[in-house]
C-alpha cells in the first residue's frame, strides 16, 4: 500500500475556508484511491473536537506536543527570532497584512523545529512513499527526506505573483513576497502543484529545475435542484469574511447594487456565510434595501436553490476561485470581475458573465434576473461543465499519474495533461 504523508499547518475538518477544503478534498481522494494517509498539523492548539474529527478521515494523526513549558518557551523563541530577523531586514513582522518578504520566518513559525522533529520520528516507524507539503511554508519537514522527487510542495497559492486590476492597477496581497524567496523555498520539493493554470505557468517560469502540474479542487455535483427560474428573483453571494471577500462585496453593494435595484426592482441580495457579518460590521448593520444576511449555511445545496444568479466580485486574491466553481456544481450562472474565474479550466464560458467593470457586472445580475431563459441556458451550462470539469478523477489525474510513478505503479485514471509552458519539464506518465 501507498503511503502518503502531508504536513500542513490548517485543519482540514470542519473546513471553514476555501484552503480547509482544499486538503479536505485532497485527502479524500487519496484515500478512495487507497492510500494510506498520515497527516501532520503543525499546530498543537487545534481543538479536540476538530482534532477527533480529523482523525476520523486518516489513518494517522499526529500534532506536535508543546503542553509543557519548553516547548511553549520554544514556539514564542521562534516567534521572537522570526519577528527579529524581518525587523532587521527592514520589513514588516511576520504575520503583518502586507508582509513584504520573510517566507522563510514565516516557516519556522509555522512549520518549527519540534514539528520537523516529529516528522522525522514518523518516517522513522514506518516506510513513507510520497511527501505532501500543504504550501511551501511546510517543505521544511522534509529537509531530511533524500529522495527529493518525492516531495511534493501543493503551492495553493502563488506568493510573490503580481497581481493587478483590469485598469493595470496592482492588487496589494495579503501576504507578498520576493520571486528569488518563493523559488528559494519551493527549490526544497521535487514536484511542484499549482490549483490552477495561470499560477502553474507562473511556477514553471519561477521554477525551471522542477515539474509542474495543475491540480484544481474537485467539486460534487448534487442531484439537479432545478432550473435557475425556479429560484426566486434572488442573488447569491457566499464566502469566508478575508479581505478580497470583504472589498469586493463592499465594491458590489457600493457600486453594483444601486443599480441593479433600478433596473431590477423586485431583485434581492442574499450574503451568506461569515461575510455577511464582516460587512454588517463594515456598515455598522445598515445594509441596503433588498440585502439580507442569513448566515452560516447548513446545507450550501439549499442555499443555491434559493437563488437565481450567484455573483464573485473579489478583484484581488490568488489561488482557485472556489466559490466560484461551487456555484457552477450546483447549476447556477456565475457573474464575476475577471480574476473570479482565473483557472477555470475551458468550458465553462457560457455558464460564466466576466465583466470589467462595476457597471457590466450589474447590468448582467439585472439582466439575468429579467430573463428566466438566459438563466436557465446559462444553469445548463453549469452543470454540463462541472459533470466532467470539476470530477475528481479528472482533477486529480496529473496528481495520480505522479504518485504512480513514483512508486512503480500503473496509472489508471486517464486524466488532462499537466501544464507544460516554456522552460518547465513535463510531469512523466506511466
Amino acid at each position: 500500500m501507498t503511503t502518503i504523508l502531508c504536513v500542513s499547518h490548517v485543519c482540514p475538518w470542519p473546513a471553514r475556508h476555501g484552503n480547509e477544503l482544499r486538503l479536505q478534498r485532497l485527502i479524500g481522494w487519496m484515500r478512495r484511491r487507497g492510500y494510506r494517509v498520515i497527516l501532520v498539523l503543525t499546530a498543537s492548539d487545534v481543538d479536540r473536537q476538530r482534532t477527533e474529527l480529523t482523525g476520523r478521515h486518516v489513518d494517522r494523526l499526529e500534532l506536535p506536543c508543546q503542553t509543557t513549558l519548553p516547548g511553549r518557551i520554544r514556539r514564542l523563541l521562534a516567534r521572537w527570532r522570526a519577528w527579529c530577523a524581518s525587523r532587521r531586514s527592514g520589513r514588516h513582522p511576520v504575520g503583518g497584512p502586507h508582509d513584504g518578504g520573510g517566507m522563510r520566518q514565516l516557516a519556522d513559525v509555522l512549520c518549527p523545529a519540534d514539528v520537523r522533529r516529529l516528522v522525522r520520528r514518523v518516517t522513522r516507524e514506518e516506510p513513507v512513499d510520497i511527501h505532501v507539503a500543504f504550501y511551501a511554508f511546510a517543505l521544511p519537514a522534509f529537509g531530511h527526506v533524500e529522495r527529493r522527487e518525492t516531495v511534493i510542495c501543493d503551492t495553493v497559492e502563488a506568493f510573490s505573483m503580481p497581481r493587478h486590476d483590469p485598469d493595470g492597477s496592482p492588487i496589494a496581497a495579503t501576504l507578498s513576497v520576493p520571486r528569488d524567496e518563493e523559488r528559494s523555498m519551493l527549490l526544497g520539493c521535487g514536484q511542484i502543484l499549482a490549483i490552477q493554470r495561470v499560477e502553474a505557468e507562473y511556477f514553471a517560469g519561477l521554477v525551471p529545475e522542477r515539474p509542474v502540474a495543475t491540480v484544481g479542487m474537485d467539486q460534487h455535483v448534487p442531484a439537479a435542484a432545478g432550473p435557475p427560474s425556479a429560484a426566486p428573483e434572488r442573488i447569491g453571494i457566499i464566502g469566508a469574511p478575508n479581505r478580497a471577500n470583504v472589498d469586493g462585496l463592499r465594491l458590489f453593494l457600493a457600486e453594483c447594487w444601486p443599480m441593479i435595484a433600478r433596473l431590477a426592482p423586485d431583485g434581492r441580495l442574499w450574503i451568506a456565510g461569515q461575510l455577511g457579518a464582516a460587512i454588517r460590521t463594515h456598515l455598522a448593520d445598515a445594509l441596503p434595501e433588498g440585502v439580507e444576511t442569513i448566515g452560516n449555511v447548513e446545507d450550501v445545496a439549499d442555499f443555491y436553490r434559493q437563488v437565481r444568479v450567484v455573483v464573485n466580485p473579489v478583484h484581488g486574491g490568488t489561488g482557485l476561485k472556489i466559490k466560484s466553481i461551487e456555484a457552477l456544481a450546483h447549476g447556477r450562472p456565475v457573474v464575476t470581475f475577471p480574476i473570479g474565474c482565473e483557472g477555470i479550466e475551458p468550458g465553462a464560458e457560457r455558464a460564466l458573465w466576466v465583466c470589467e467593470r462595476p457597471d457590466g457586472m450589474a447590468t448582467a445580475c439585472a439582466t439575468l434576473l429579467r430573463d428566466p431563459a438566459a438563466c436557465d441556458r446559462m444553469g445548463a451550462a453549469a452543470r454540463e461543465f462541472a459533470a466532467t470539469a470539476l470530477a475528481a478523477d479528472h482533477v486529480y489525474a496529473p496528481l495520480a499519474r505522479i504518485i504512480d510513478t513514483l512508486t512503480g505503479r500503473r496509472a489508471d485514471a486517464p486524466g488532462p495533461a499537466e501544464t507544460s509552458p516554456a522552460g518547465a519539464r513535463a510531469v512523466p506518465s506511466a
